[in-house]
């Protein structure tokens, strides 16, 4: 459990909710980790549970450490560094691995910090950006996985190098994290990758699946999809799930089903350059062989304002098909609605 007593100048804080009647009422929530706004700002937190110990938690968020000290020498006094953070819980999410000095600074504090960027000069490019919408998840073995945005900054007149989707796992609970991999130097801004993972008994079980957004083409913005057969130590070459001639699709969301099928939702307007005003209708794919290829497309709304959604299936393995959440807009008003589907 944090100790917010030590921040003196308020706390920027990771917060988690639980509830055990299935979402009707909540806990108060508890804090996951807790730092000093003066030289913090924790953002983007995803959160997932580990299903051979749903005790187990984890959360990870984007750490923007723009004040000093700094946990990392090298960003120069007039930059911020992005650091990539994860917490643990064991019981439930009554306490928290979080700092146990929010006022602490570096990795002395105890949370793995799997990556970090600098905002300006001071490191090498693959340092010089900014971290973005981490996604975490847990393979059926208890392997904790962790997907990502890295955006790079130009520090001269050139060109900024091309965004990355990264990649880094734990095979020790959440204790320490292999070095980022590269999965794709292709995706947009606001890219937001999304994981899922095979916990099926057939022999694809512990698969991978790693979606984002980006421009294999060049002009058209597609959602793409790599996977992994060898818990996340290699991707495949990233393929367009629906590839169009023209259009933009976004945020896609991405789960895996009780029989092995493969489901993605996201939102796709009819342009290459959107604006506030473009017309977005919502929909969603299902793969039928480990997303290899993808039929029993469903257009769940032909009008929905891009923003919030979501995708799953049965946490527990035992009700098939899929339960997506996303926006529609009533009487001048955002709406998060639902809607499940099996297709077979």
């Amino acid at each position: 459990m944090t100790d917010s007593s030590a921040c003196v100048v308020g706390c920027t804080e990771i917060a988690v909710s639980s509830s055990t009647d299935g979402g009707r009422t909540w806990n108060a929530p508890v804090a996951a980790s807790s730092g000093t706004n003066d030289i913090y700002g924790f953002e983007s937190p995803s959160f997932a549970a580990d299903p051979t110990n749903p005790q187990r938690l984890y959360a990870a968020y984007i750490n923007d450490n723009g004040g000093q000290p700094q946990d990392f020498a090298g960003c120069g006094s007039s930059g911020d560094v992005y650091i990539l953070e994860l917490v643990t819980s064991t019981d439930g999410g009554k306490t928290w691995s979080g700092r146990p000095n929010p006022g602490q600074n570096g990795s002395s504090a105890g949370i793995p910090q799997l990556d970090d960027t600098c905002s300006g000069p001071g490191l090498d490019s693959r340092h010089t950006g900014r971290r973005v919408a981490p996604a975490v998840l847990v393979s059926p073995g208890g392997k904790v996985y962790v997907a990502y945005e890295f955006v790079g900054f130009s520090t001269t007149s050139a060109p900024p190098p091309p965004n990355e989707i990264r990649f880094s796992r734990s095979l020790d609970n959440g204790k320490t994290f292999s070095a980022p991999i590269t999965v794709s130097n292709d995706a947009i801004d606001n890219a937001l990758p999304q994981l899922a993972v095979d916990r099926t008994t057939s022999a694809f079980r512990g698969t991978i699946y790693l979606t984002w957004s980006g421009k294999p083409r060049g002009t058209t913005t597609e959602v793409l999809m790599s996977d992994s057969l060898d818990q996340g130590a290699s991707f495949s070459f990233p393929r367009s799930v629906r590839a169009t001639s023209q259009g933009t699709q976004i945020n896609p969301v991405v789960a895996v089903d009780n029989d092995g099928q493969v489901a993605t939702c996201y939102y796709v307007t009819g342009t290459n350059t959107p604006t506030s005003s473009s017309n977005y209708f919502y929909n969603c794919l299902t793969s039928f062989n480990h997303a290899a290829t993808w039929a029993g497309y469903q257009k769940l709304a032909p009008v929905a304002p891009p923003g919030f959604d979501a995708l799953t299936s049965d946490f527990l393995l035992k009700n098939d098909g899929f339960f997506t959440a996303f926006e529609l807009t009533s009487a001048g008003q955002r709406h998060v609605v639902g809607e499940k589907s099996d297709l077979n």
